[in-house]
């Protein structure tokens, strides 16, 4: 009997333990169905970023769709402005003289015909008196040439006389007239010039109105006629010369958009345009000179002759649709944005979905979005503050 019973509690004790293992098994199974379940509900949950509307106006947070925006092609180059030949002049004297009175400054403005500095030399009086001179024997030797021409038509004077008596004139008048404008180039006037008016200094005058420049004399230097006394530059047409390089000299025609900076401005940002593309390379450097006028001349007065650039040329305009480039945030080599899923009115909840997005060409403001049509034409976009909301 009692061999029996303990067989029996044996069995009962194996059937416990299968029937408790059973019951753990299912327990497990249903503990793991659970997590996967929370898990999704998680991932569904987490992939939403919420904000109040207290929080979305107190970050100025603003919405966008994708639209089309313009991409440019920009040719990088740079340059220096420049005014043209006729608006530069170097200041020289064409009779050399010792400087007697310069007061003048460097950035100056002068008006065409005013006096810039004088010059003194004995000279000067020799080219008077000579003048003068050949004034009052031409006179003289007019009335001879004429006498002896009625005498020789009369047959009253040799032919020899008569010929005499033209050369005399005729070398007379050539030196008289060659005086005469030595007179005009040193600002005397040949008309009002009398041997009691004879002058010892003249005066160098501006041949155009502008800025002075460069000036390299100053008073008692002697100034030779080949030497530059100082260059007169009018500003009135200002303009840029860029150079490029012929490789892309295809892409370059007039009327195409500049936009540059000054060296020590990057960030501000001036316009001009095109108006002349040069014809010539530079044998050396493989560029060509593009000239280019500022879109306001108002600016002029910032800028000076000499002055280096950075440009842009944009050649040309594709229309692509686009995101603001604040809109997109790259992590790990993957572009993300915030699209709006959906706004809650009554509690006042804005909801974001964080969504890949595939990029294209990115421009100064704007990135492609090759994956569009993904997205509904009222879809919207977090246009600003995504890049802390995605990162976090």
């Amino acid at each position: 009997m009692t061999k029996i019973k303990y067989t029996q509690n044996t069995d009962i004790k194996h059937i416990m333990k299968y029937f408790i293992a059973i019951i753990f098994v299912s327990f497990l199974g249903s503990c793991g169905t659970k997590t996967e379940s929370q898990t999704e509900e998680q991932d569904n949950t987490t992939n939403l970023i919420t904000l109040s509307k207290e929080q979305f106006d107190m970050g100025k947070i603003e919405l966008g769709k994708i639209k089309k925006e313009t991409f440019p092609e920009i040719v990088n180059t740079n340059g220096i402005f420049g005014v043209p030949p006729e608006r530069k002049a170097s200041v020289s004297a064409y009779f050399a003289g010792y400087v007697k009175d310069v007061n003048i400054l460097e950035g100056e403005k002068v008006e065409k015909g005013q006096v810039l500095f004088t010059l003194e030399n004995p000279d000067y009086i020799n080219i008077q008196q000579n003048f003068l001179e050949t004034k009052a024997q031409l006179k003289n030797l007019k009335s001879e040439y004429k006498r002896q021409e009625i005498l020789y038509k009369e047959n009253v004077s040799s032919k020899k006389s008569f010929l005499t008596a033209e050369t005399n004139y005729l070398t007379t008048e050539a030196k008289y007239q060659s005086l005469r404008q030595q007179l005009k180039m040193m600002h005397l006037d040949p008309d009002n010039l009398t041997a009691k008016n004879i002058k010892t200094v003249i005066n160098v005058i501006s041949p155009i109105g502008g800025y002075l420049t460069d000036i390299r004399i100053s008073n008692g230097i002697f100034l030779p006629p080949t030497d530059v006394a100082l260059t007169i530059v009018n500003t009135d047409h200002l303009h840029l010369e860029l150079s490029v390089y012929e490789k892309k000299l295809h892409n370059i025609i007039e009327g195409q958009e500049v936009r540059f900076s000054l060296l020590d401005q990057k960030d501000k940002e001036y316009k001009a345009e095109i108006i002349q593309v040069g014809k010539s390379i530079d044998p050396e450097k493989r560029t060509i000179s593009v000239h280019s006028h500022l879109e306001n001349d108002s600016l002029l007065s910032l800028f000076t002759v000499g002055m280096y650039v950075d440009a842009r040329i944009y050649v040309s305009n594709d229309t692509l649709f686009a995101l603001p480039n604040e809109a997109i945030v790259e992590v790990d080599g993957i572009s993300y944005a915030l699209l709006l899923d959906k706004y809650d009115n009554e509690n006042k909840i804005f909801s974001f979905k964080n969504i890949k997005l595939k990029t294209g060409r990115k421009g100064e403001y704007f990135t492609e979005i090759l994956n569009h049509n993904d997205f509904n034409d009222d879809s919207q976009f977090m246009i600003n503050g995504a890049f802390n909301l995605i990162k976090d």
